[in-house]
């Protein structure tokens, strides 16, 4: 038997019947809050829906049996496994789809995902880390055991500064990858942030809070929409997608909006999101950014009618 599966199998396995129950603890997602680092959130979308669950659902475990247990310090992360069965599979996608989400935990340990570190001095490192380091099948149990890599636990624990909270019991109803960007981006900016460009003594324009407006060009980076080509070769690796506000606005705003809505109105989301086309660059020319309104049921929105009024001036302040 190889020395490392011997290891977990004597050392991290459960081997009693109630050791084993208690793996399903988490089986049943509760609404909760948990943190992400800001880094996490604002880096584009490189994985599938399901993908973006098992991460969330990471992010419950690590909730559970590193804060909670006062295990929040690097010293404590050498063990970082945590134990799954089919039931939590079921959680995560489906209880029809236990197969395909074993697949997509088995395949997890082998993907890099993104991401960028914003330093204070304005520069930045780019990265790319693992979700998972290594994964583990007892057969005889029928149980699963995943290592949390430890590069991915900064961004979750230990949080001061530059991180978003959301609620893992809505995260991981989300039916679309792109409602659960735009629910993450909903959750970064729904408190009492208000947008600066850095311009408002020369255009007269000041952004009501929750009033957000994205660039274009930044948007279709962050949905991950733009053409991608292997750097040496030039080979296409994925097409461009959704290329005129019209097919962005029909295939992610708008599926993305009845969704987050409808869990508002069955109280299973705090946030909801309105949005509009920005100028268009030139006459006839393409939408240069899409305005988001994000309401919640602190700072809901008034009426039912859509807002007209995006933003007030300086003159009438």
């Amino acid at each position: 038997m190889n020395p490392v599966a011997t290891a977990i199998a004597k050392n991290n396995m459960p081997r009693q019947k109630n050791d084993i129950n208690r793996l399903t603890e988490l089986a049943t997602i509760q609404h909760e809050n948990v943190t992400w680092s800001n880094d996490l959130i604002s880096s584009p979308i490189s994985c599938s829906l399901l993908e973006r669950r098992v991460m969330y659902f990471i992010t419950g475990v690590v909730k559970h049996k590193f804060l909670e247990s006062n295990l929040n310090v690097p010293a404590n992360w050498k063990e970082l496994y945590f134990y799954l069965t089919d039931q939590d599979l079921g959680v995560i996608g489906g209880k029809k789809n236990i197969r395909y989400t074993y697949d997509v935990l088995t395949a997890l340990g082998m993907k890099f995902f993104p991401i960028t570190y914003h330093k204070q001095n304005g520069t930045s490192i780019v990265g790319r880390i693992h979700w998972v380091d290594s994964f583990f099948y007892d057969e005889e149990h029928n149980i699963y055991a995943i290592r949390i890599s430890p590069e991915i636990m900064p961004l979750l624990i230990n949080l001061t500064q530059n991180f978003t909270s959301f609620d893992i019991g809505t995260a991981m109803r989300l039916r679309s990858k792109y409602t659960q960007k735009l629910y993450e981006l909903c959750c970064k900016y729904a408190g009492d942030y208000r947008y600066s460009d850095g311009q408002e003594e020369t255009t007269g324009i000041v952004y009501k809070k929750r009033v957000i407006p994205i660039e274009m060009d930044y948007f279709r980076v962050l949905f991950n929409l733009n053409e991608i080509r292997d750097k040496k070769t030039g080979k296409i690796l994925q097409e461009s997608s959704y290329e005129s506000f019209k097919d962005i606005r029909s295939n992610i705003l708008q599926v993305a909006q009845n969704e987050l809505y409808d869990l508002f109105m069955f109280h299973a989301s705090n946030v909801w999101f309105d949005y509009q086309a920005g100028p268009r660059k030139g006459k006839g020319g393409k939408t240069s950014s899409i305005i988001i309104y994000i309401y919640t049921r602190e700072n809901p929105k008034e009426g039912i009618c859509r807002t007209k009024l995006l933003i007030h001036t300086n003159h009438h302040m």
